[in-house]
């Protein structure tokens, strides 16, 4: 898969990865590889749906940004009831020192409460106790989830994105 990338995909100005139309197809031919239920693409898709008939298929591609119910996926978690009961806004309030943090909090949590992801603050609690508990080390942190102070103060990694000054957007995007 890796080599199959490669070959088919170039760059853009802001090192976005950006596959070209034959590189689409490619990827589509794969047989067992797990592809996303939508690729999304920045060029014209009703042209490159024309064009794919060339190529031997009928593929259908879309280029709006899919909305993601953050509820419905995380509906399914298994953590106990009982981390329900956490007022997840007064424990992350109680972990900030500088008006600063608390500032930081209060826009993070707008924003995973806007889009449902509350249960995910309540799960990272979980996961980080439960993970805590039995010794299971783990914390490093990497992506976009590195910019969310939340998640640091809750312990889910060990990156200071108000120190390091990280947009906690790229998140949430």
């Amino acid at each position: 898969m890796k080599e199959t990338l490669q070959k088919i995909k170039k760059l853009t100005p802001n090192g976005n990865i950006q596959l070209t139309e034959r590189g689409i197809v490619e990827l589509l031919n794969r047989k067992g590889d797990n592809l996303p239920d939508t690729i999304l693409v920045d060029f014209d898709v009703e042209t490159f749906n024309r064009k794919s008939k060339s190529y031997g298929m009928e593929i259908k591609l879309d280029n709006s940004d899919p909305v993601i119910d953050h509820e419905a996926r995380t509906s399914t978690w298994s953590y106990p009831s009982e981390i329900k009961d956490i007022d997840v806004n007064q424990y992350l309030f109680s972990l900030c020192k500088t008006q600063e943090e608390k500032t930081r909090v209060e826009q993070e949590l707008r924003l995973f409460k806007e889009r449902g992801m509350m249960d995910l603050l309540y799960w990272s609690i979980w996961f980080v106790g439960t993970a805590e508990q039995n010794d299971v080390f783990f914390g490093l942190g990497r992506g976009s989830s590195c910019s969310v102070y939340c998640f640091y103060l809750i312990k889910l990694h060990m990156v200071d994105s108000i120190k390091y000054e990280l947009d906690y957007k790229e998140f949430f995007k």
